[in-house]
Parts: C-alpha cells; sequence; structure tokens
C-alpha cells in the first residue's frame, strides 16, 4: 500500500477554480508575490496515522493541506479586504462540505474535527518580495482509508 493523494488535490484545485472567485489556483506555495485578485495555492501541510479509525493490520490516515487564499493589501476599496478573503474562504469550506467524492481511497473529509483537525479558516498577512497580502489559511483534513501496513 502507498499514499497517493495527487487525484484528492487535483479534485480539490478543480472544486476551488470552479466558484470562480480566483484568478488562478496553484498546487504549490508562490515563490514570487501573486499578482492582482484573489490566487490560492494548495500544498500538503501535514500527515499522520488516525488511531481510532484504522485496524489490525492497517492504518487510516488523515492527510491536511492548506488552502492559502492571497489578497493584495493594496487592493481597492481597503474596506472590502476582508469581506473579500472572507467570502472566499467560506466558499472553499462550503464546496468541501458537501456530498463530494476526492477519488482514491479518500474516506471522507474531517469537517468537524473527528481526527483531531476541523475544515476551518485562519487570517493572518503574509509579505512576498515587497508585497504585503492579506491571507487566509483554509485548513483541509482528508481521511485516507488504509494507506499504511502495520507490519509484514
Amino acid at each position: 500500500m502507498s499514499l497517493d493523494f495527487t487525484p484528492a488535490l487535483k479534485r480539490i484545485e478543480s472544486m476551488i477554480l470552479a466558484t470562480g472567485l480566483f484568478k488562478q489556483v496553484n498546487l504549490h506555495e508562490p515563490k514570487n508575490a501573486p499578482g492582482k485578485g484573489l490566487v490560492c495555492a494548495v500544498y500538503l501541510d501535514d500527515i499522520g496515522p488516525v488511531p481510532q479509525e484504522s485496524g489490525q493490520n492497517v492504518t487510516t490516515g488523515r492527510v491536511v493541506f492548506k488552502a492559502r487564499i492571497f489578497l493584495p493589501m493594496l487592493t481597492k476599496p481597503e474596506g472590502l479586504i476582508d469581506q473579500t478573503i472572507g467570502h472566499a474562504a467560506c466558499k472553499i469550506i462550503e464546496v468541501l462540505s458537501g456530498d463530494i467524492d476526492l477519488q482514491n481511497n479518500v474516506k471522507y473529509v474531517d469537517l468537524l474535527g473527528a481526527t483531531g483537525t476541523t475544515l476551518s479558516a485562519k487570517g493572518g498577512y503574509l509579505t512576498i518580495d515587497t508585497t504585503m497580502f492579506r491571507i487566509m489559511d483554509v485548513t483541509i483534513p482528508l481521511i485516507f482509508n488504509d494507506i499504511w501496513n502495520q507490519g509484514t
């Protein structure tokens, strides 16, 4: 057994693009400052076992992605920056909260944090190059069935 999260990652990317809110969605953190408008970067954040859902000889795992939303702080009107980025984060959470197929052996999105990590968003600020961005990090915990064998 091995963990292949690529199909789920690509499905998340297409779901975020389908919202129509983002100028672009990347499957990596940007090396340079993104351009104007809403941009999203989806990347791997954490991988670990889920003891309460694992069997006697295979382990269920939690794979956490971050969907980081960027909006330049010089966006006009300034009073709408938080509403714009908050709406985008809520839309991502909404599309991932439905009855969705993330393919492969994804069991579910851990919406309410049954395994310790909830589908949620947290705001902040980040400077890349010389541009300051308002950001929201959407935490996307996916639970994968039977990804590691326990022993030989």
